[in-house]
């Protein structure tokens, strides 16, 4: 090789390693949103970090992000346990920490037994707030395979059949772990709704993202990290302008329009003051139940409450309280007499936290 060729080598290789480097030079300007992804082929796909990367800055956002621990074919169990993934938690303090989940061991724990998500929630969980109390936690609310499980002998459960599984599930995990949802499946449900060709946002083999899919997801991301809209957003990741404007929008209403049920504004407040608010939410009773509950809850102090009554399908179907009320404990009844028999979940919003848990109406 000539010495002229070696030079512009290594002149494109140096040039190669300041533009990977924008993204992940360490910054001590206190304006930086320091963000770790932990996940893997989900993540990976069409190098979804640098498309949410991109998003950001476009918008006049200053982010590092880590993607170093986004390794294919580790569910969250591995980062769980894994010592590499704990010492990347523990090397700074965290805005956010991004987690990707995968929807057939969550879906159907007992035929995906090997990769179980609670517990390695609850681990991940521990350690992110025992580096860092005030990390906000993000999990990827993950979609269904393109042709559900149909393609399993015996199995007749489709993509929506295996999605609303993944809904209902996420939502109750949330109840245990402290975690913001970024309700990445539910804007796939949506669009799979409005009959989108066939792999529109999946690849061929059904499952991972197709570079639709990637914008889709990061779109789904960015408003639930910085809570506000993608639309309008002159970044479109190399999917067509007309089809990126219909995923903003798609994405932003799903985040937005639910920012309670999603638990977008969440307890993890209570870590920033001396002396948290004692806000407590109690199993409606009776539950399961046929036309009229009672949903209690207690508040330490007189506070601005709203209760919100959500169905499987994140529709809001009755606001129950929507006022201040004084410290003490409330007993609110809900007449579901003009509603189906079906989960049901009840939001409690109290200033910056929201809460939330669900019931079961039988007719």
């Amino acid at each position: 090789m000539s010495s002229i060729l070696k030079q512009i080598l290594f002149s494109l290789i140096f040039l190669l390693c300041n533009v990977i480097s924008t993204a992940t030079t360490v910054n001590n300007n206190e304006d930086v949103i320091e963000i770790l992804f932990l996940g893997s082929s989900y993540f990976k796909s069409n190098d979804l970090p640098l498309i949410f990367f991109n998003m950001a800055t476009i918008t006049g956002k200053e982010i590092y992000y880590d993607d170093d621990r986004v390794i294919s074919g580790k569910y969250l169990d591995y980062h769980a346990a894994s010592e590499y993934s704990e010492a990347k938690i523990n090397e700074r303090q965290w805005d956010y920490v991004l987690l990707q989940g995968a929807g057939p061991n969550l879906a159907y724990p007992n035929a995906y037994p090997d990769h179980p998500v609670l517990p390695a929630l609850q681990q991940l969980e521990e350690k992110i707030h025992g580096n860092c109390a005030t990390t906000k936690i993000v999990y990827m609310m993950p979609w269904a395979f393109e042709d559900g499980m149909t393609w399993v002998a015996g199995w007749t459960d489709d993509f929506f059949d295996m999605q609303q599984i993944i809904y209902t599930k996420t939502l109750e995990m949330a109840e245990v772990v402290d975690i913001i949802i970024a309700p990445v499946g539910w804007a796939y449900n949506s669009i799979m709704d409005d009959g989108c060709p066939f792999h529109y946002l999946f690849a061929t083999d059904y499952n991972h993202p197709s570079l639709r899919g990637s914008y889709l997801i990061t779109s789904v991301l960015y408003s639930t990290v910085f809570e506000e809209s993608t639309e309008g957003i002159n970044y479109y990741a190399g999917v067509s302008q007309a089809e990126a404007e219909y995923f903003q929008t798609v994405a932003s209403t799903t985040v937005l329009e639910n920012m309670e049920l999603w638990k977008i504004i969440t307890s993890i407040d209570q870590y920033e003051n001396e002396t948290p608010k004692s806000i407590d939410l109690f199993q409606n009773y009776p539950n399961p139940f046929n036309g009229y509950t009672n949903i209690v809850f207690e508040l330490s102090r007189s506070e601005d409450v709203r209760l919100s009554v959500y169905d499987s399908l994140a529709r809001k179907v009755a606001t129950l309280v929507d006022d201040n009320l004084d410290g003490g404990l409330h007993t609110v009844s809900f007449n579901a007499d003009n509603l189906s028999s079906g989960t049901y979940f009840y939001v409690l919003k109290v200033g910056n936290t929201a809460i939330s848990k669900p019931m079961v109406l039988l007719k």
